[in-house]
């Protein structure tokens, strides 16, 4: 075993980094999947992806509770830097989501626990 000298010894390029949370069951309320889930996605560094999924995912779930009779006119598009994007098939489906898009961000917002969606935006197929 050597000792550092001038040659060898390089500084850590993470040495500022925090490291990844940890598993801990009792944080999720939706059961130790999703919190051992959520650690991994954070510790590959794909934590924005994983809370961008949950977010589209969640969107679909309440707008299917929101408008029963048109599901499956629509798609979530996505969501990047706090703007959810939804497709639909026409631009009547698309005024009714509207209609609805304040109670959607502000479902999204509460079961997000932090404000997440700044704005909905429509587009038509």
């Amino acid at each position: 075993m050597s000792l550092p000298t001038a040659d060898n010894q390089r500084s850590n390029p993470y040495q500022d980094v925090s490291p990844p949370p940890r598993f801990d069951p009792s944080r999720s309320s939706q059961g130790d999947f999703q919190s051992l889930f959520e650690v991994a996605a954070a510790r590959l560094g794909m934590g924005r992806q994983f809370r961008a999924i949950k977010i589209c995912h969640d969107a679909g779930l309440i707008l299917q509770r929101l408008l029963p009779e048109h599901s499956g006119q629509y798609r979530i598009t996505s969501f990047k830097d706090g703007v959810l994007t939804i497709t639909s098939g026409n631009s009547s489906l698309s005024q009714k989501i509207q209609m609805q898009a304040h109670l959607l961000q502000s479902e999204l917002n509460t079961a997000a626990g932090t404000p997440v969606i700044d704005r909905v935006k429509l587009k038509n197929a």
